[in-house]
């Protein structure tokens, strides 16, 4: 293979090297030696087997005691084989240069040694260049690949930070609705319950009117606390935590939890997958003999799709007879969804949720 700067050289010292043979006067001039180095020079930079270029190297050392004015001609071929391993062998071209000592006085030996000089210079800073080059391009993939991995990093912190907020969020929420049913639904309740033994006790009716009144009042604080803290409580429910600690507490066989949803599920789906999981590893544990289990969120334009599956060679008679399968079931149909029940290399659980008939 060879490099534009390298091609650019080459011409210089072909272009020297004819200069200094037209322009001698001990031989006859002929196109012969022309041809023969562009041939043979062309075959080096095409070949880059070192037994090819070796032959090649050979071949036109022979050639020299053939023909003498290939001896003009002996720097094309040295910025081949400089900076190469046959570096050795650059020292066997002071053989011809010495023995046609009789064809040429040392004016002309001396000027070829000079263009040989000058030819290694040239692929030497041909060399250096194309080395600057090639470490430039590295040193630019790896600045490329290092602002890629910093990008990537960057990226998994920001979801990191953000998936933490959702959490520490989710974890306030329980904690709120968990402090309200525990100290003002007691209260409150507390509060009902006395009123209301007040009202039996009474005797004047204007006093348990108003008794009556305020009872009313607290049972619908009661009722819109209650209803607060369950609509506190499902928002907090995160499916990705759910099963991951689940996942985290199944010990019977290996399990992977991959988990491809883009937004948590309407609170329905959640309640029933979480279900359904719990189930499912729980039927794992009783009837399978698997080492195995994955399970799998997916979440669609259209629909949810989540599977179940093990690697347990246990089959169960009759998919039917399974009371926890019967739930599972009746869970996803009411959410108008599909559950298959697949047999094939273990057991696998199928379901698809439509999300535009769930709330």
């Amino acid at each position: 293979m060879i490099y534009k700067s390298e091609l650019t050289d080459k011409c210089i010292i072909l272009f020297t090297c004819l200069f200094i043979y037209l322009f001698q006067t001990t031989l006859e001039i002929t196109v012969l030696p022309v041809i023969v180095s562009i041939i043979i020079g062309c075959l080096l930079s095409y070949f880059n087997s070192l037994t090819i270029k070796r032959i090649l190297y050979s071949v036109f050392l022979l050639f020299i005691f053939l023909i003498p004015e290939l001896i003009f001609f002996i720097p094309l071929l040295v910025y081949d084989i400089f900076l190469k391993k046959e570096q050795l062998a650059m020292p066997l071209f002071c053989i011809p240069i010495i023995h046609l000592r009789e064809y040429y006085d040392y004016t002309v030996l001396g000027i070829v040694l000079g263009i040989i000089i000058m030819s290694s210079t040239l692929k030497y800073r041909s060399f250096s260049l194309y080395k600057q080059k090639l470490d430039y391009i590295n040193l630019s993939d790896n600045a490329r690949e290092m602002s890629l991995k910093l990008k990537s990093q960057n990226k998994h912190l920001l979801e990191k930070y953000d998936n933490d907020i959702t959490l520490t969020a989710l974890s306030e929420r329980n904690r709120i609705a968990r402090e309200i049913h525990d100290h003002v639904g007691h209260q409150l309740s507390s509060a009902i319950l006395q009123i209301g033994a007040l009202i039996t006790v009474s005797k004047e009716e204007t006093f348990k009117t108003s008794l009556k009144t305020i009872n009313d009042t607290l049972s619908e604080s009661m009722n819109n606390i209650r209803n607060s803290i369950h609509d506190l409580h499902d928002k907090s429910i995160n499916l990705h935590m759910q099963i991951e600690s689940i996942v985290n507490n199944f010990s019977f066989c290996e399990i992977n939890f991959d988990d491809g949803l883009n937004t948590q599920p309407p609170k329905a789906v959640r309640q029933a997958i979480i279900s359904i999981v719990k189930e499912a590893l729980s039927n794992i544990i009783k009837h399978s003999d698997a080492t195995y289990v994955i399970i799998q969120l997916r979440e669609h334009p259209a629909f949810y799709q989540f599977i179940i599956k093990d690697n347990g060679k246990k089959k169960s008679t009759n998919i039917k007879d399974g009371m926890g399968l019967t739930n599972m079931t009746d869970r996803v149909h009411a959410l108008k969804g599909i559950i298959n029940f697949r047999k094939e290399n273990g057991f696998e659980i199928f379901i698809s949720v439509p999300k535009e008939d769930v709330q």
